[in-house]
C-alpha cells in the first residue's frame, strides 16, 4: 500500500491529508504546528504508517 501526504506550508502551522492509493482519506484533514510538538506528532501518524506500506510526500 501506498500513502500520499500532502502538506500545505505556513509560518506558525501546517495543514495535512493522507490518503492511500485508492484515494481514499486515511483520516480527516488537520493542522500540526511549526514546532517540536507539532512535528512530533506529524512523525507519529508517519511511524503508524510506514508499518502499513510507503509513504509519499507532497509539500
Amino acid at each position: 500500500m501506498i500513502f500520499f501526504v500532502g502538506v500545505d506550508i505556513a509560518k506558525f502551522k501546517h495543514d495535512c491529508f493522507i490518503y492511500d492509493e485508492t484515494v481514499n482519506p486515511m483520516k480527516d484533514s488537520f493542522s500540526f504546528t511549526n514546532d517540536l510538538v507539532g512535528f512530533s506528532t506529524l512523525l507519529l501518524i508517519f511511524n503508524f504508517l510506514k508499518d502499513k506500506g510507503k509513504i509519499k510526500t507532497i509539500f
